[in-house]
């Protein structure tokens, strides 16, 4: 070794860029972030008032997701008037893809529970399907014509990176309990920027639209 790298600052200098070499950590990738859950929780009646969810698939290929329809399992939550029996459809359009009235009778029963999404109470209705890129609806209204309080979900099942990127529901908005409450769950590491809208006025006057809607978000920053 050459004298001038032997001297007490070239020895530090050394020593120095070693340590700084050896302490940098090799850090995971941050994942993106995504919504891996959508629901909409209100009264659920009859005719052109009931529950209907809309909700987007994004990207370029197939997307699996669980639709659920849930009202008796709401007692436990403190709901009085829960909806009894649930019914479920999934539309694309115009078109009925296909529907659910008691979870446990669908032949995708296995798979639902396998997946961790069954629901607590064997009355209430889930739909396991692989959607195209597109928009659906789920139609939840209550079997012989009940009425009562009602949650529609949509939970993502597989393929991270093919987004839901939507959810809207219409229905009666009312007061108290039966209020109009959308929930939506944000997964990974990264902040996702969203955009959260109450609409009535703008809807056609045979909707019966709400006048003067407010929305209010729990869980979100101040800036939400």
């Amino acid at each position: 070794m050459p004298e001038s790298s032997r001297t007490p600052r070239a020895l530090l200098a050394r020593f120095l860029s070693a340590l700084v070499f050896a302490a940098l950590p090799v850090l995971p990738a941050l994942a993106a972030s995504n919504l891996v859950n959508i629901s909409t929780r209100m009264q659920v009646l009859t005719g052109n008032d009931v529950l209907i969810g809309g909700f987007i698939v994004g990207g370029t290929a197939p997307k699996t997701v669980v639709v659920r329809a849930r009202g008796p399992s709401l007692a436990a939550a403190g709901i009085a008037n829960p909806l009894a029996n649930p019914r479920l459809e999934l539309f694309t359009g115009q078109s009925l893809i296909t529907g659910n009235d008691d979870w446990q009778q669908s032949t995708s029963a296995a798979a639902i529970q396998s997946a961790g999404l069954a629901p607590a109470s064997p009355l209430e209705s889930a739909i396991l399907y692989t959607l195209g890129p597109g928009a659906y609806t789920a139609v939840v209204s209550g079997v012989a014509g009940a009425t009562g309080v009602g949650i529609v979900e949509v939970f993502e099942v597989d393929r991270p990176d093919v987004p839901l990127t939507n959810i809207s529901t219409r229905g009666q908005v009312r007061t108290g309990n039966d209020v109009m409450i959308g929930g939506f769950i944000i997964s990974g590491d990264l902040p996702q920027t969203v955009i959260v809208r109450a609409r009535g006025p703008s809807w056609p006057p045979s909707a019966s639209p709400t006048r003067s809607p407010t929305r209010s978000c729990n869980s979100c920053p101040a800036r939400a």
